[in-house]
């Protein structure tokens, strides 16, 4: 859930760019006089995010003079087209994720490009790059073709929502009863939010299946890291240390981003006591098991 910056792309350019090598003249001619109704559409788009009133933004089944089916073939045949002269824009808004990291889940790679609004009812935003949002292919498909009836119902607009600037997510530790650990994520509500907001996060959060998505990273990472407490406290008894560089790993993180799965994995390590004082003497004591039945 990370906010990116807006593409910048003329989307007259964009159409002009798709129809280009159209054989078909009059397509090609009414798309061409279709142009200002799909921009004046895409305002109409952005103006509704800015306003808040998503919900109530009007589906197209025809723009201009050219019908829903003919806007979705633009994006399909032309504008996503490898090797076509109007894929240099697709690639164009794919790059606009940081790290290629997609900005609705923030773990996986951006491989493709998600309609905020789905182009099968909202056909004119096809191209419209405000509508564009490169994501990983797992949160494209785990989204569908959603419709919103309610303001709450939107989950965060990458170009639009900058929700990192307040603490919303937070990290929970259970010791299972075969001693294992257990990890899971949820939403929390700043005091500075309001509930529209917090409800569109916890949207966003559901939307995308983020606590098993954050869960199966945190238990990879748990992983990783354990072997280097282990030793630390077989060899010093001292869990000071570990504290110390769980705090310089969550610093780290901190500074990177305020609400990533890591962030709130380390906070919930070092607030937390069931890491360090009751699941690494557990794991402790099993490596000194281990190794004396080691023949």
């Amino acid at each position: 859930m990370r906010k990116i910056e807006k593409p910048n792309i003329d989307l007259d350019e964009i159409v002009n760019d798709c129809i280009t090598n159209y054989r078909d003249i009059d397509l090609r001619d009414r798309f061409k006089q279709s142009i200002p109704k799909i921009k004046e559409y895409t305002n109409t788009f952005e103006d509704s995010i800015l306003s808040m009133t998503i919900h109530n933004f009007k589906s197209s089944s025809k723009i201009g003079k050219v019908s829903s089916d003919e806007m979705q073939k633009l994006y399909i045949e032309k504008f996503s087209k490898d090797g076509h002269l109007a894929r240099k824009h697709y690639d164009e808004i794919m790059a606009l994720a940081p790290f290629r990291k997609c900005p609705y889940c923030a773990t996986k790679e951006v491989r493709t490009l998600d309609h905020y609004m789905p182009k099968s009812k909202y056909s004119a935003l096809s191209v419209s790059p405000i509508n564009l949002i490169p994501c990983c292919r797992d949160c494209n498909t785990t989204k569908k073709d959603v419709r919103y009836t309610k303001y709450t119902d939107t989950h965060i607009h990458p170009y639009f929502d900058n929700i990192d600037t307040h603490i919303w997510l937070t990290a929970n530790l259970k010791l299972d009863s075969d001693k294992t650990l257990s990890i899971t994520y949820t939403v929390i509500k700043p005091d500075e939010w309001n509930d529209d907001l917090f409800n569109r996060v916890l949207t966003h959060f559901y939307t995308f299946d983020l606590n098993n998505v954050f869960s199966f990273k945190a238990i990879d990472e748990i992983n990783n890291i354990t072997p280097k407490f282990r030793d630390v406290f077989l060899k010093t008894n001292n869990l000071d240390i570990v504290y110390q560089d769980l705090h310089e790993t969550l610093k780290s993180h901190q500074e990177n981003c305020l609400n990533s799965w890591q962030t709130a994995l380390y906070q919930a390590l070092i607030k937390d006591n069931t890491y360090i004082k009751k699941y690494l003497p557990i794991v402790a004591k099993r490596y000194l098991d281990m190794q004396k039945n080691k023949p």
